[in-house]
């Protein structure tokens, strides 16, 4: 036999000769990889942060100072379940190593926003043959939404490679029917949850397909390693806010306000503070006053259905509004650079939709999944182009089906539920 140092060369040329053909392979995604990290870092440069100024990061922002300041995830006014962990938690580690400075905070989310070009490739290929993989990752790369929102301190950067990547292991696991995979997607799902707290749907929604994406007898194993997952996620959060109020809390106190927001005499459809009538009297206490718009929500449901149902329209042309909804965004420029982009997309990935569907409905199912979930939530709460944004990379695999379509090129599959 080998000696063992010829052994252990042997292994390692073994493991890394797949991955070195998987470069040579992808080089020009890797080439678009380091397009896109370029075109993000020289956007977040050339961009103020006080100019890219959400009112949702000043809140992240404070809770960060005071997580390293030692004082624990509370916000200025005094706040303790306003917000998840992670993103928090993702700011604090840059103000301790770069100290209390926005730029280097921006320039990683340029760099991990860039991470888009392969996840969308990956994806894509599952589906779509190598052309209409590539052009699906060239879209997301100079996608100007994409772009504009690795400079804003807001979670939809992270959020959109989280969701990505859920997609990537709903697939491994309808096809490999492997616990690793399941626990991965729990864990990634509950990862999600703690950064955005809507994803709690779409993460009790996938334990209601997952038994009709998986064929076998392990489907209900592998249903209960990924709520075992997700909840072990989840639960050292769970616990801090259970202690702190005595109550379960699986991330944040501010379902009455969004709901309220959304749906409460004055609301609009989108970002409506400024429009709604918010109720007078309401106790002074966080949790409290969440309860409190809960019960105002459901009045309003009551006595006013036709009007809650009638702001759905409006939500739903907002989420998929081809241009910003936000005023500011409405000049000329904005707007041709904006339809440019979201129409070929819409297009394409409503053809690239239904050849899914037609080829494989497992598929189908796991790429509309998303798609589909957060649209229905923003039927209910908000709708805003910024929460159609983390879909972005899936509806352009979706629409690299289109783009075979309409070259009439072979999509050379790699996904095993399309045989």
């Amino acid at each position: 036999s080998a000696p063992p140092r010829q052994r252990r060369g042997r292994r390692v040329r073994a493991i890394a000769a797949p991955v070195l053909a998987a470069a040579v392979m992808n080089r020009p995604i890797i080439l678009l990889t380091l397009l896109a990290a370029l075109v993000r870092v020289v956007f977040v440069g050339l961009t103020s942060s006080d100019s890219l100024r959400y009112p949702d990061a000043v809140e992240y922002l404070d809770i960060a100072r005071h997580i390293v300041e030692g004082r624990g995830f509370v916000t200025a006014d005094g706040k303790l379940y306003a917000r998840g962990p992670a993103y928090p938690l993702f700011l604090s580690a840059h103000l301790v190593v770069f100290g209390d400075h926005e730029l280097p905070i921006r320039v990683t989310q340029a760099l991990l926003g860039a991470l888009v070009v392969p996840l969308t490739w990956l994806l894509a290929r599952r589906v779509a043959s190598p052309t209409g993989a590539f052009l699906a990752s060239l879209y997301v790369a100079l996608d100007p939404f994409l772009i504009y929102f690795t400079g804003l301190l807001l979670v939809e950067t992270l959020y959109v490679l989280l969701l990505g990547l859920q997609v990537l292991l709903l697939l491994r696991l309808a096809e490999g029917h492997r616990f690793r995979d399941a626990v991965a997607l729990g864990a990634v799902a509950a990862v999600s949850a703690l950064l955005h707290a809507g994803h709690l749907a779409s993460l009790g929604l996938m334990a209601v397909v997952l038994p009709f994406l998986i064929t076998g007898a392990r489907r209900w194993a592998l249903l209960a390693v990924y709520v075992v997952s997700a909840t072990a996620t989840l639960f050292p959060w769970i616990m801090r806010n259970g202690e702190l109020s005595g109550r379960f809390l699986p991330v944040t106190a501010k379902l009455g306000r969004d709901l309220f927001e959304s749906i409460g005499p004055g609301a609009t459809g989108g970002p409506a503070t400024e429009y709604v009538r918010w109720p007078t009297g309401l106790p002074g206490g966080e949790l409290a006053r969440d309860e409190a718009l809960k019960k105002e929500c459901w009045r309003a449901v009551r006595e006013e259905p036709g009007r809650v149902l009638g702001l759905v329209p409006s939500k739903f042309a907002r989420f998929w509004n081809p241009v910003p909804n936000y005023e500011k965004f409405r000049q000329p420029l904005y707007l041709v650079a904006a339809t440019g982009a979201s129409l070929p997309l819409f297009v394409l990935g409503r053809l690239g939709a239904g050849l899914l569907l037609r080829r494989n409905l497992r598929t189908g199912i796991v790429f509309l999944f998303f798609p589909i979930a957060i649209c229905v939530l923003h039927l209910v709460f908000v709708g805003s182009v910024r929460y159609r944004l983390p879909l972005h990379p899936v509806l352009a695999a979706i629409a690299a089906v289109g783009v075979d379509r309409v070259t009439r090129r072979a999509p050379e599959s790699r996904n095993r539920l399309d045989g």
